[in-house]
């Protein structure tokens, strides 16, 4: 039988092996992978067949679901939903019965993000709680939390021996080392250790500089190194031997937002959620060896069965396949698809300074499902008829269908007047009419 693994994958995609069985419980004589893809549009988990890319069951999930991880035997997946730091849930899937279950609540930790599964434990970061925890699904608690200290503890690596855990923390730019250590026994003032003074187990943390807005990162198979993405286009790597940074390369790759390692270790492939571009790293030579247009990268799995990585192209509403023998793309958004999102975005850059509310947060989330243009809008104090009014005289000048907010009914066209961080202090939800991307979104749709 094959070795049953699947992983994690930010912003909705994973791949794995798990044991398929009846919804009566018989177990089937041969396991099947599959692939679990998390929409942040329709807010699913989407269980897809690898070897022919189609949708096999959709699974509804929270409202704001981030990552998704699955128990070691294929049976459980466990979504995250992270809310700008607010949100406190954790959705649960039967992936035998294809059905959702009761979610797990991670109040008082806030913002649970980055998942892994091991020792038959779900561990998360709580990036609105600055904190790392595990649930253990046999006692349905969660039994471990250490704080990190650090601003948006945000993606997560786990050892498989539980002596080591890995995170990014975005804001602070730094990525913490948490380990499981022996610590001897502190000599009080007196000079004299009290009686039954002995070592003891206990965490803890170095973080290491890594640079501003380290978020997506991967560790070497060896465990030697560590290296993680920065968008503003370089790629740091961490010695995690002697717990410093090692290096910064300039990939030149704006907008890096995820990377992994090949399984042989030899390469490292990096993708960016702004240009579109993927990058393939010689690991020990430090040196470029392709680069490639594969979609708007927001995640990335590696197949080690397949020779195959798997992208979630978010903004673009794709999942890009990319050969790791021949680099190319196999499946991915087509010429045409990427022709008219660079079109809009020229489109849009033009238009956008029209807007004089914080310009820079208008962003292009891609093309919808039928070809519709998709555009996503951060800044809580324009007004809805303005933004109305540049779509729709935007798409004029550019000669494409009209986009109206017409379609979409009033009570779910809503605008949230205050700031991030009042929506952050109030633990509201950000209720808009789409949430493809991180943030609030608002997106037009197709008029008449």
């Amino acid at each position: 039988m094959h070795s049953r693994w699947i992983e994690w994958l930010g912003v909705g995609v994973a791949l794995g092996t798990w044991l398929f069985a009846t919804p009566g419980g018989a177990a089937q004589p041969k396991s099947q992978r599959s692939l679990l893809i998390v929409s942040k549009a329709t807010h699913t988990l989407a269980i897809v067949d690898p070897a022919n890319l189609k949708v096999i069951e959709r699974v509804p999930v929270g409202p704001d679901p981030h990552e998704v991880v699955a128990s070691s035997d294929g049976k459980v997946a466990y979504v995250s939903n992270t809310g700008f730091g607010s949100f406190h849930e954790l959705n649960v899937i039967d992936l035998v019965a294809r059905k959702a279950l009761p979610a797990i609540d991670t109040a008082p930790l806030l913002g649970p993000h980055g998942l892994a599964f091991v020792g038959g434990k779900v561990w998360f970061t709580a990036q609105g709680s600055k904190a790392v925890a595990r649930y253990d699904p046999a006692t349905a608690k969660i039994d471990w939390i250490m704080g990190t200290g650090q601003d948006r503890t945000h993606m997560l690596h786990v050892t498989a021996d539980e002596k080591k855990i890995y995170t990014t923390n975005v804001d602070s730019g730094t990525v913490s080392i948490l380990e499981n250590v022996l610590l001897q026994p502190t000599v009080p003032p007196t000079g004299v250790l009290p009686p039954g003074a002995k070592p003891r187990l206990d965490w803890v943390q170095t973080a290491i500089p890594a640079g501003q807005g380290a978020e997506g990162f991967d560790v070497s198979p060896d465990g030697q190194e560590l290296w993680t993405a920065l968008p503003g286009g370089s790629l740091s790597v961490v010695d995690l031997a002697n717990k410093k940074l090692k290096t910064t390369l300039d990939a030149k790759l704006l907008g890096a937002h995820r990377l992994k390692f090949t399984p042989d270790g030899k390469r490292v492939l990096a993708v960016s959620v702004r240009t579109g571009e993927l990058v393939v790293y010689d690991a020990g030579a430090r040196k470029e060896i392709k680069r490639l247009n594969i979609g708007h990268g927001a995640a990335m799995l590696m197949d080690p069965e397949g020779s195959r990585v798997f992208v979630s192209c978010t903004p673009d509403n794709d999942v890009a396949v990319i050969d790791l023998k021949t680099l190319e793309v196999i499946n991915g958004a087509t010429d045409e698809r990427q022709a008219a999102i660079r079109k809009a975005d020229v489109a849009q850059r033009s238009a956008v300074r029209t807007l004089h509310h914080a310009p820079q947060d208008l962003a292009l989330d891609g093309l919808g499902e039928h070809g519709d243009v998709r555009w996503g809008i951060d800044e809580p104090h324009v007004p809805a008829k303005r933004i109305q009014q540049l779509v729709g005289g935007l798409a004029r000048r550019d000669g494409q269908r009209r986009l109206s907010l017409l379609h979409v009914p009033l009570a779910k066209r809503r605008v949230r007047r205050d700031s991030r961080a009042e929506q952050r202090r109030s633990g509201r939800r950000i209720e808009d009419v789409d949430r493809n991307v991180s943030g609030s979104r608002l997106a037009p749709v197709d008029g008449e």
